[in-house]
Parts: structure tokens; C-alpha cells; sequence
């Protein structure tokens, strides 16, 4: 099972001083004289998917700005602040400089959030994400959001945005867990939000009657699950070729991580025997033929196909006679009219010995 789900505690918080070792350790708002900045709060923060309350967020021309107690709090890791040498430290790290100075604002340590993202999620490999949403560029955020995860060390992105789900971030160097497949779990976010949890079990594994202990977050914050996606694929994808089931545990609803980005088509191509399959992702656009709803066409060596993909997460196959094949899908809307730049083609070869 994903273990429990935990909400990080706010607590009152105070300010150490030494002057024996000539620096101060911030455990929460510091009393520093402001520095002289001209800044302007305008945007909302998420961390790890969960709405944050920072009072001290701001942005000084096109740097975002984060209260340096918000953040370390959120991810309970330690703070060393000297401010004779503005030098600060997170968990014994020292947060760089070069995406702006850090300083205090309106009586508390702020500094870049990018600083502070990379400081704790970069280590042997980058374990985290940053992006900012808008409403141009998300239908369901009202104004500007910073979103930041920070993901268990050793995970890293494995893809890149598939529509309708997020980009994938897996632990490529973990132990084969018993037979789980493929060593789970992967997460995904969009846009550095947060979004989801997964494991992907063979179907036979289910036959078999085998068990499982999936990890989760291991001790970072994440959000309360919306809903459980479990998805079946019939002929497998990319990374796992056979029948399975995917189940993703989303921290987000239906629309949020179906509308993301714009209307977009992604497929995997696969050959079983003689057999093409294609494993097709629709996002951007709720997947169907009604009106406001978009669903992908598939060529063949320039010859249209009759099936229609309207699911959001689908399959189609086709036996294909030996030699290489051009296959194009491309995402329509319900009046058969192109979503730009939603298309995609990917040439296969099926091998002579195939049998037909």
C-alpha cells in the first residue's frame, strides 16, 4: 500500500544568535533590518503540491523570492544564516547566490526559489522540479502559481510531459523489490506541481496472487490523494511490454491533469509478432467526439485508418506485412479540424520472420 500521506506542521518558531561563533541560526522570522528592495508580491506557491501560506513571497524583477523559514520549515531541514558574510546554509548546504542575492524582506530571510529548490533537491542526481503556472498557459489556475517539488533522493525524470499525466520521475538505480515491476514507485508532476504516484503490476502478477509493499513519499510532504487511476494495458508500453496495470494515485483531479499544456497526442510504438500496437496519450483536451472534446486520427503509410482514438489512455493494433511502415497520429477536434502541433510520426519495422 502507499504509505500514509503526511501535511507538514506549522509551529511558532524563534531566532538563535552566537555571537561566540559570529553567525545566527534561523529556526524561523528573522529580526534583520530590511534591505532597501523593490519588490512586488503578485503570485500564489505550491510546494510539493500543497497550496503554501508565504506571506514573504515576492518577486524582484523576474526572480521569484521565497521566505527562507516557509520553505526549510515545510521541509523540516535546518537553518544556518550568518549575515556578516550572507552566507546561508540548508541541512549543511549552502544555497548559491547566482540566481540573486539573498536578503531580508519585510523583517524575514527570503531568498531566490530556485537557490532553495536546487539546494535541497540536487545531489547525485537532480531530484526536483520548478515551473510557474499561469492562466494563459493552465486552464484550471486563477493567477500565478510557483510550484516546487522536491522528490526523494535518487529519483530522477525519466520523461518528458505526456499529456494528460505529467512527467515520469523513477529511481533508475533501485533493487528489484520482489518481483515489482519496474522497481516502483515513479512519480509525476507538471510544471513542478506535484500530481501523482505510481505502480505498474503485471497482469499475471495479479493471477498469481502476489502482494507488495509500494514506497511512497519516504518522510516528504505530499498532498491527500484525489483519486486512483488503474489503467490496463492490454499490449504494454514503452518500459513494460506486457500486459499490465498502471495505477496512478493522483493528488489532483480528473480535469487538472487531463486540461494541462496545450491539446497534445503522444504514442509508443510497439511490434508483437506481425502486430503493431501503438500506446496513445491525449492531453490538453478532454479525449472524445462531442463538441469541445478532441480525439486522434491514424494514418498508415498515408492511407487514413477507421478507428478513432477517444480515450484519453488507449491502444491501437494493426497486423502490418514485413518491411517499414509510417504511421501517423495526429488529435482532431469533433469537427475533424487539426490541433496545432498535436501530431506525431513514428516509422516501424516489422521483421521478415513475423508470422501473418
Amino acid at each position: 500500500m502507499l504509505e500514509k500521506l503526511r501535511r507538514s506542521k506549522r509551529k511558532a518558531i524563534t531566532v538563535l544568535a552566537s555571537t561566540l561563533l559570529g553567525c545566527s541560526i534561523v529556526a524561523g522570522a528573522t529580526v534583520f533590518a530590511d534591505s532597501n528592495k523593490n519588490a512586488d508580491a503578485t503570485f500564489s506557491v505550491t510546494l510539493n503540491g500543497i497550496a503554501v501560506n508565504d506571506a514573504n513571497a515576492h518577486k524582484e524583477n523576474d526572480t521569484y523570492y521565497l521566505s527562507v523559514p516557509v520553505f526549510a520549515d515545510f521541509y523540516h531541514a535546518s537553518i544556518n544564516w550568518e549575515p556578516s558574510k550572507k552566507t546561508l546554509t540548508l541541512n549543511g548546504k549552502k544555497v548559491t547566490d547566482q540566481y540573486g542575492s539573498i536578503y531580508v524582506y519585510k523583517g524575514v530571510l527570503t531568498a531566490p526559489a530556485q537557490a532553495l529548490q536546487e539546494t535541497l533537491g540536487i545531489d547525485e542526481v537532480i531530484h526536483s522540479a520548478m515551473g510557474v503556472d499561469t492562466p494563459s498557459t493552465n486552464k484550471m489556475v486563477k493567477n500565478e502559481t510557483l510550484n516546487i517539488t522536491i522528490l526523494p533522493n535518487g529519483v530522477e525524470q525519466i520523461t518528458p510531459m505526456v499529456p494528460g499525466m505529467g512527467e515520469h520521475w523513477f529511481n533508475l538505480n533501485a533493487a528489484p523489490d520482489g518481483g515489482m515491476p519496474p522497481n516502483g514507485p515513479i512519480f509525476g508532476t507538471i510544471n513542478g506541481k506535484l500530481v501523482f504516484i505510481e505502480a505498474m503490476i503485471e497482469q499475471s502478477a495479479f493471477v498469481d496472487g502476489k502482494s507488495w509493499l509500494i514506497e511512497g513519499m519516504q518522510g516528504l510532504p505530499a498532498p491527500p490523494v484525489d483519486h486512483t487511476d488503474i489503467q490496463f494495458e492490454r499490449h504494454g508500453h514503452a518500459g513494460m511490454e506486457m500486459p499490465h496495470f498502471d495505477i496512478h494515485m493522483y493528488f489532483v483531479s480528473h480535469d487538472d491533469h487531463n486540461l494541462a499544456g496545450p491539446p497534445a497526442i503522444m504514442g509508443e510504438p510497439m511490434i508483437h509478432g506481425g502486430r503493431v500496437n501503438i500506446a496513445y496519450f491525449i492531453g490538453g483536451v478532454i479525449a472524445g467526439t462531442n463538441e469541445g472534446e478532441g480525439h486522434g486520427v491514424i494514418t498508415v503509410d498515408g492511407v487514413k485508418q477507421d478507428d478513432l482514438l477517444t480515450d484519453q489512455i488507449g491502444s491501437w493494433s494493426k497486423e502490418l506485412d514485413p518491411g517499414d511502415h509510417t504511421i501517423k497520429i495526429e488529435l482532431v477536434d469533433h469537427a475533424g479540424k487539426p490541433y496545432p502541433g498535436a501530431v506525431q510520426e513514428m516509422t516501424v519495422t516489422v521483421p521478415e520472420t513475423s508470422n501473418h
